[in-house]
C-alpha cells in the first residue's frame, strides 16, 4: 500500500511540474515542424502517410463537390489550417485533416476563429 501512495505522489508531483505552453510557442516552433495544442500541451504531429494523404483529400473532394452540387456556401481547408476554438483560450491551436468553415466571419489570415 505504501509503495502505491509513493507512485501517486510522483505521479502527483509530475503533473504538478508540467509546463502549460501558449500558442506564441506554438509559432515559435521551427518552420514546417507541424503541432497541436491542447489545454496548454502541445503535441507534435508526424507527417502522414500516403494512405492518410489520399483518403484526406479524396475526402475533401467529395465534400467540396457537395457543397457545390447543394449550391453552398461553406469552403473547405486541408491542413496544415489554423483552428483557434475561441479568441480567449490561448492554450488551444488545432490543426484538424480537413475543416468545413461555413460561417466566413471565422476566417482571417491566421485561419478560422471558432469551431468550424
Amino acid at each position: 500500500m505504501q509503495y502505491m501512495q509513493k507512485e501517486c505522489d510522483k505521479m502527483n508531483e509530475s503533473v504538478r511540474q508540467t509546463q502549460h505552453y501558449t500558442i506564441e510557442d506554438i509559432h515559435n516552433l521551427p518552420d514546417g515542424q507541424q503541432a497541436e495544442l491542447i489545454d496548454g500541451q502541445i503535441y507534435m504531429i508526424s507527417a502522414p502517410g500516403r494512405m492518410h494523404q489520399k483518403l484526406v483529400k479524396d475526402l475533401m473532394y467529395a465534400i467540396e463537390n457537395y457543397i457545390r452540387h447543394k449550391d453552398g456556401d461553406c469552403e473547405v481547408y486541408p491542413s496544415p489550417f489554423a483552428v483557434f476554438l475561441t479568441d480567449t483560450d490561448k492554450q488551444t491551436y488545432l490543426e484538424p485533416d480537413l475543416s468545413v468553415v461555413c460561417d466566413k466571419t471565422k476566417l482571417t489570415d491566421e485561419g478560422c476563429k471558432g469551431a468550424p
